[in-house]
C-alpha cells in the first residue's frame, strides 16, 4: 500500500473507532462515513493499488483527497454541532402536537402509495410497448420517497407518543409496503433507508448507544449486503425466498471476499478523474451541479427535450478524461462524490464535505436536543448523505429542495411557532431592560398639587 492509502485507513479506523467505542457517537454523520469508508472504499482502493493499469494514474492523489474530505466532513460537522447547542441552549423543546403527526404522516403515506401505484401500473404498460421509462415515470418514482418520509415522522411519533391508535395503524402500513418494495427490488438504498428510520429513531428516543456487540455484527451484515447485494437480488429474482431468507440461507456470505473484492468500479473511475484534472488543470465550477438540477426539476415532457437540453451547460473536464482505460471495463456509471467535486472545484472541492458536514452537525445537534423535526430532517437526509459519498455531491444537494419541498406543511409551522416563542421571550427580556424607545423624550413630571 502507498503511504497515503496508509493514511486514509489510519483516518479512517479513528473516526470509526471513536463512534463505536466513544460515548453516543455510533450515529454521527463522521462516523457513519469512516464505516462507510472502511466497508466500501477501502477494498476498491486495495484493488486498484494491485492493478499495475490503474497504478499510473497516480492512485495517491485521490487517497490524500478522500482522507481530507473525511477530516472536512468532522471538523463541519463539529462546528455544526457547536452552533446547534449554543442556539438550542435554555429553549425547552416545542411539545410534539400528535394531531398535526397524524395528518401529516397520512397525507404522506396516501401520496406515496398512489405513486406506487402509478409506477407499477406506467412500468407494466412500458414493458408492454417495448419502451423505457418516460419523464412521467420518473416524477411518479420520484414521489414515491414520500412513503418514506410518512413513515419516518410516523415511527418517530409512534416512540413518543405511545397512545396514538393512528400512527400506529400508519406505520404499519407504510412499513408493509416498504418492505414489499424491498423485496421487488432489492436496492441497497431501500435498505440502507429502512435501517437508518428504524434504528436512528429509536436512539434519538432513549440516546443511548446499542451494545457493541451488536454494532460490530450489524457493520458486518452492512458490509457484506453492500458488496454481494447482487447475489441476494438474483435469489429474490429466481422465486427463491425474500431478502431475509436469503440472509438466513447465507446467501451474501458464499461470494463475499473483502480484500479480493474487485466488482465495483466507482474508485477506479474516480481515479481516472482525477488524474484528468491534475493534467489539465480544467475545472468546471457548478456547472455539473446546475446540469443536475435542470435534470430533476425541469420535465422533459412538459417543456420539450430540446428546451431541456438548451438549459444544460457544457463540462469540460469531461470531455477531457484520458481514455486510454476504455479497454478497461468500469461496469458502472457511477464516480463517486469525490469524483465530481474534484472536477467541480480541484483541491478545493473538501470544502463541499466541510459544508455537508456543517448540515448534518447542525441538525444533529438540534435532534438530541430534542427538536422533532430535527430528528426527522437527519434521518431523511442521512442515507442521501452517505451517498454523496459513494454517488455523488450533486445528486445530494439537488435532493435537498425536494426533500423540503415535500414535507414543509408538516414540518414548518413548528419551526414559525419555535421563532415566534423566541420573539416573543426577547421582546419581554428587553422591555423589562429598556421602558421607553432611544428616541422618544421622556415627558415631565408635573408639580404636585399642594
Amino acid at each position: 500500500m502507498s503511504a497515503s492509502l496508509y493514511l486514509m485507513v489510519a483516518v479512517s479506523l479513528f473516526f470509526a473507532l471513536r463512534g463505536i467505542l466513544g460515548h453516543n457517537r455510533l450515529f454521527e454523520f463522521p462516523t457513519l462515513a469512516a464505516l462507510l469508508y472502511l466497508a466500501f472504499f477501502v477494498p476498491q482502493a486495495l484493488a486498484a493499488e494491485r492493478n499495475p493499469l490503474l497504478r499510473a494514474y497516480d492512485p495517491w492523489a485521490l487517497w490524500f483527497y478522500m482522507t481530507v474530505a473525511l477530516v472536512a466532513i468532522a471538523f463541519g460537522f463539529a462546528i455544526g454541532k457547536r452552533g446547534a447547542f449554543s442556539q438550542a441552549r435554555g429553549v425547552p423543546p416545542p411539545p410534539i402536537e400528535r394531531r398535526r403527526l397524524e395528518i401529516g404522516a397520512a397525507a404522506l403515506i396516501l401520496i406515496g402509495l398512489f405513486a406506487v401505484y402509478q409506477v407499477n401500473s406506467m412500468a407494466e404498460a412500458a414493458s408492454a410497448r417495448g419502451t423505457s421509462w418516460t419523464g412521467e415515470i420518473t416524477a411518479w418514482f420520484l414521489l414515491l420517497e414520500m412513503l418514506f418520509y410518512g413513515f419516518a415522522i410516523s415511527w418517530l411519533g409512534l416512540l413518543r407518543v405511545k397512545n396514538s391508535t393512528i400512527l400506529k395503524v400508519l406505520a404499519a402500513i407504510s412499513f408493509i409496503f416498504i418492505v414489499w418494495m424491498v423485496n421487488s427490488n432489492v436496492k441497497r438504498t431501500m435498505i440502507a433507508e429502512v435501517a437508518i428510520i428504524l434504528a436512528g429513531a429509536w436512539f434519538f428516543l432513549k440516546f443511548k448507544q446499542p451494545p457493541k456487540g451488536v454494532v460490530l455484527i450489524s457493520c458486518f451484515l452492512g458490509t457484506v449486503l453492500l458488496h454481494q447485494v447482487g447475489d441476494v437480488r438474483q435469489f429474490v429474482n429466481d422465486k427463491r425466498g425474500s431478502v431475509a431468507e436469503a440472509v438466513v440461507e447465507g446467501v451474501p456470505f458464499k461470494n463475499f471476499r473483502y480484500f479480493n473484492s474487485d466488482s465495483s468500479p466507482e474508485i477506479r473511475q474516480a481515479i481516472v478523474d482525477v488524474y484528468s484534472v491534475n493534467r489539465s488543470g480544467e475545472i468546471d465550477g457548478p456547472a455539473s451541479l446546475w446540469n443536475r438540477f435542470v435534470h430533476q426539476y425541469v420535465p422533459s415532457f412538459l417543456v420539450g427535450r430540446q428546451a431541456k437540453n438548451d438549459l444544460m451547460v457544457e463540462v469540460r473536464s469531461s470531455m477531457n478524461r484520458d481514455y486510454r482505460l476504455e479497454a478497461f471495463d468500469f461496469g458502472g456509471a457511477t464516480r463517486t462524490g469525490f469524483s465530481d467535486s474534484y472536477m467541480s472545484y480541484g483541491s478545493m472541492g473538501f470544502m463541499v464535505f466541510l459544508v455537508i458536514g456543517m448540515l448534518f452537525g447542525w441538525l444533529y445537534g438540534m435532534s438530541i436536543k430534542g427538536r422533532l423535526w430535527a430528528q426527522f430532517y437527519y434521518l431523511l437526509l442521512l442515507n442521501d448523505g452517505l451517498l454523496a459519498l459513494t454517488e455523488s455531491t450533486d445528486r445530494f444537494f439537488t435532493a435537498l429542495p425536494y426533500t423540503f419541498a415535500l414535507t414543509v406543511l408538516v414540518v414548518v409551522p413548528r419551526l414559525t411557532r419555535d421563532l415566534a416563542k423566541r420573539r416573543s421571550k426577547w421582546r419581554a427580556r428587553r422591555g423589562q431592560v429598556r421602558h421607553f424607545r432611544p428616541n422618544q423624550r421622556r415627558r415631565p413630571e408635573l408639580p404636585s398639587a399642594g
